[in-house]
């Protein structure tokens, strides 16, 4: 994934495919990618949404392909993976950004929402990489980054679905990482502190009410995109981000 880091647009050529590509951190990365010359192939479930995210893209330059899929069934990240490869040309970098969350106490949160917290930010990460690892294969090199959280290494009260999910996703990144070390093929995970928004139910407006403190989305994404440059001679495994 070497690329010239000098350049206005260092990832032209490359492809990639975000999950949760429509909103926050993962609209955010969309950005920063096309911004850098990629072909990005956003996937999201609100189709409304996908539009209005693609549309605020297009002043950016670089392909954009809105695809309507759901990272916790395998079949439609199949079919994402394949509308990518057939229409931006193939695939090299995936970012396993997808996630949910909600609050409430261990004893009241019923069971379902908690098994869909880790539907989705777990095994949404495992049916992508899952479906877009033959096409990253056949490119011959590429980047897999998964977006996790601090509160999965922290602990936080009454979000223990979201905090057991992104310690189980942290788990499973440095899994793959020891199972493509043979490839060319790097796996990186970043941990970012809270971030500003809507995530978890809570508004723009709350958040900043709240006094705490807060990473942009835009801070994320460019950490994705320090990763991606990245000499091929060096490997971030985890990159930690906090608000300061």
């Amino acid at each position: 994934m070497t690329r010239n880091a000098s350049s206005d647009r260092p990832l032209t050529g490359e492809v990639a495919l975000v999950t949760g590509g429509s909103r926050g951190i993962g609209l955010a990365t969309s950005r920063r990618l096309v911004e850098a010359g990629a072909s990005v192939a956003l996937v999201a479930r609100d189709p409304v949404v996908l539009d209005q995210a693609v549309g605020s893209l297009s002043a950016h330059g670089g392909a954009v392909l809105p695809v309507v899929g759901d990272v916790t069934d395998p079949h439609s990240m199949e079919s994402a993976v394949a509308q990518t490869v057939e229409q931006l040309g193939g695939l090299s970098i995936l970012v396993n950004n997808a996630a949910v969350g909600w609050y409430g106490s261990i004893v009241e949160q019923p069971t379902d929402d908690w098994r869909q917290v880790i539907e989705i930010n777990l095994f949404g990460a495992y049916h992508a990489t899952r479906a877009a690892l033959p096409a990253i294969r056949q490119r011959g090199r590429g980047q897999i980054i998964a977006i996790s959280s601090t509160n999965g290494r922290l602990g936080r009260p009454n979000m223990t679905a979201y905090c057991a999910s992104k310690a189980a996703l942290e788990g499973y990144m440095r899994a793959l990482a020891a199972e493509l070390a043979s490839e060319p093929i790097r796996c990186t995970t970043i941990v970012p502190g809270s971030t500003m928004t809507d995530f978890g139910g809570r508004t723009h407006d709350e958040r900043q009410a709240s006094g705490a403190k807060f990473l942009e989305p835009g801070d994320v994404a460019e950490a994705v995109l320090y990763v991606l440059l990245q000499p091929d001679r060096t490997w971030t495994q985890e990159l930690v981000l906090w608000p300061r």
